[in-house]
């Protein structure tokens, strides 16, 4: 049914602020000066947070540790939003948490310990050995308990003992990945020896393979064969608990370094070259002698016994919740002439990656910043173009549009099978490949606005190819398709969008129109009142558009946004169904798309959705709206009036050259609301 509380905005609505923003192309922009006050002090959002620990600390994968902290708030706009983003007592603790396990995690594998900490000799290189016994590998000799699969499981107070044949004599770092059923008042408790020498014993508090604690420990062993026994300590069976330790494999790893730890030169050395890309700019003298003092301190308080081990554990859990790494900051004071702060190199290196990255900078940029070269404009635009050909940045598109069209809902998408048989449980996550597939080929191929809303193509596969009656397609891969012009063009008429914003068992022309108004318009549609009542069923034999008319149109009470605003746009798709196939005739009526929409340079009129895709890919309108969303994705906050004047120019820009959005993404970054800041800022 129809009924749902998007169906009818009975108040007084107002477009956002476009009126009297068209007009001829031009390059002058009067007014493009104007800054936007923006937060100095710009919290990193999960995804930013999770993208930046496996960058920093060269993981070969997510931590996910953030799925464990309280949610980013909901916004409006975009989930970056930095004017939400902050730091109460419970995420602070979640930090706190995940910052002390990444440290004991890059302590405890010596391969990500070797490659963090390149200033410790001692660590195994690129070069040396490395050996393993897995699960299910039978060289592994089981004492006592344990049954082999993908994970040995010592059930009972068990050991696994696994053979090694080392090539030649040194430092070797012994490991085992663990974690263990719970139960009982104590944690699993775990040994590791080497032919039957115990190197330590822990209690091991990970409940699964994703989250697996590493006991390693470095010791100096001879060429030849060597044992390694992992011990369950402490069963435990009672009321049907029971206590387990699982070991995934064995590993026995370098060869090479050994020796003594690493003195004052080579601390102070991690300190500064760590400490520069946790906080993304050089320590300052404090900083440094504060992270110094407690690199010193970890001799008394580690657990390794190795003191540099422990002065790295400890430094690194302190780095990782600092406000420097947990916030891009900008610290620069200095105003120019004009009275406006430009950013420093190093702020504008991170403010360009996590614009287009969501992540830190790379080396290179890293590298840019401490030269002092980017704050020139030809060099800011190389590195812009630079990070756009890179794979990452076709993931912050595809996150930007991901929250525009609301592309996770459609997992939520339901059809009755009655009367759409070609649904299926798999058609929802089909549709979303679709919709990210449909971007990216546009956006990196060199397409405009206009392309977006107009391409007559997309991927489909056996989900997708019976909706735009496509025969031949089979498997689940998705393949490229042009599609027939004369009903499909661009974003607007893809599966995923016509069938979201729809409801089981039929079409909702109410919920498209409110969809382009927000989202492809930036209409200030105000929200519904309370207690509407829902579209009334047919009388007689009515269509969608008939009953909508009826309730919303002209005459009625919802008239000022519905009849002006919302129905006008949903209109136009009624040529598709609740599954966005295309239909001619709805209960044997034909169907009527036709509809005019007031756009700020005046009425237009369209048959169809092919048409008002065209019209909306050559409108100021909807040009403006996307550069605005680009404006708000790219610097995290919502557009102010101070932009006005960019999102202007830049709009009759993009219609007027139909301009790439990559082209208008570098455009953006240049203008001097990214590269400068307000003296009066916010905090």
């Amino acid at each position: 049914m129809l009924g749902t509380p998007l169906l009818a905005l009975l108040a007084a609505c107002n477009r956002d602020g476009n009126e009297g923003k068209g007009g001829d192309p031009g390059d002058d922009c009067v007014g493009c000066d104007q800054l936007a006050d923006t937060t100095r002090f710009a919290r990193l959002t999960h995804l930013q947070w999770e993208n930046t620990v496996q960058d920093l600390l060269a993981l070969e994968a997510p931590s996910g540790l953030s799925a464990g902290f309280i949610g980013d708030p909901l916004a409006e706009g975009f989930q970056n939003d930095t004017t939400r983003l902050q730091v109460g007592s419970e995420l602070w603790v979640d930090y706190q948490r995940a910052a002390e396990t990444l440290a004991d995690q890059v302590v405890a594998d010596p391969r990500l310990y070797g490659v963090v900490v390149t200033q410790d000799g001692r660590a195994p290189g690129p070069g040396d050995d490395v050996f393993t016994v897995e699960a299910e590998d039978p060289a592994a000799v089981k004492t006592t308990g344990g049954s082999a699969g993908d994970s040995w499981n010592l059930w009972s107070a068990g050991d696994l003992t696994a053979s090694f044949d080392l090539p030649t004599a040194g430092a070797w770092t012994v490991s085992a990945s663990v974690w263990a059923d719970q139960a009982g008042p104590d944690l699993a408790a775990a040994r590791l020896a080497v032919d039957g020498q115990e190197l330590l014993v822990t209690d091991v508090s990970a409940t699964n393979r994703g989250a697996a604690e590493s006991l390693a420990s470095t010791v100096q062993l001879s060429a030849g064969t060597h044992t390694v026994t992992v011990s369950f300590l402490n069963d435990y069976y009672q009321n049907g608990q029971d206590r387990n330790l699982y070991v995934d494999f064995v590993r026995v790893e370098g060869g090479g370094g050994g020796g003594t730890p690493p003195g004052d030169a080579a601390r102070d050395e991690w300190i500064a070259a760590f400490g520069e890309r946790a906080f993304r700019r050089p320590l300052d003298a404090t900083e440094t002698t504060e992270y110094a003092t407690l690199f010193a301190a970890a001799a008394e308080i580690g657990a390794t016994g190795d003191p540099f081990r422990d002065g790295v554990q400890l430094v690194l859990a302190a780095m990782l919740q600092a406000p420097q790494f947990l916030y891009r900051t900008e610290e620069s004071a200095t105003p120019d002439a004009s009275g406006r702060i430009p950013l420093s190199d190093w702020e504008l290196a991170s403010k360009l990656s996590y614009a287009l990255w969501n992540t830190m900078p790379d080396d290179e940029l890293f590298s840019v910043a401490r030269e002092g070269r980017l704050r020139d404009v030809d060099e800011l635009r190389a590195q812009t173009e630079r990070l756009l050909v890179d794979p990452r940045a076709r993931a912050t598109i595809a996150d930007l549009h991901r929250q525009l069209l609301h592309v996770d809902n459609y997992q939520n998408i339901t059809k009755a099978t009655d009367l759409y048989p070609e649904f299926r449980p798999s058609t929802p996550a089909s549709m979303q490949a679709e919709a990210y597939a449909f971007v990216e080929d546009v956006v990196f191929s060199d397409g405009s606005i206009h392309e977006l809303f107009t391409r007559p193509s997309s991927f489909v596969n056996e989900d997708l190819a019976p909706i735009y009656g496509i025969s031949g397609v089979t498997g689940s891969e998705l393949v490229p398709r042009d599609l027939d012009p004369t009903q499909r063009a661009g974003l607007l008429t893809l599966s995923g969008f016509l069938a979201l914003e729809a409801d089981s068992y039929v079409h909702s022309p109410i919920r498209r129109g409110v969809f382009l108004n927000l989202a492809m318009l930036c209409t200030n549609l105000p929200p519904p009142p309370n207690n509407v009542p829902p579209v009334p069923p047919a009388t007689g034999i009515q269509t969608t558009r008939e009953r909508v008319d009826a309730h919303t149109g002209p005459g009625t009470c919802g008239s000022s946004c519905h009849g002006s605003l919302i129905n006008p746009l949903g209109f136009g798709f009624e040529h598709y169904d609740a599954l966005g196939r295309w239909q001619d005739e709805e209960l044997g009526l034909p169907v009527d798309s036709q509809s005019a929409f007031s756009f700020t340079d005046g009425e237009r009129s369209f048959a169809d959705a092919v048409e008002l895709s065209a019209l909306l890919g050559s409108s100021f309108d909807a040009h403006r709206c996307y550069t605005k969303h680009l404006v708000e994705y790219l610097e995290g906050r919502p557009a102010a009036s101070e932009d006005d004047a960019v999102l202007d120019a830049l709009a009759r820009r993009s219609v007027a050259e139909d301009r790439p959005i990559l082209a208008l993404v570098t455009d953006l970054i240049l203008t001097d609301g990214f590269r400068f800041r307000t003296a009066t800022g916010g905090e």
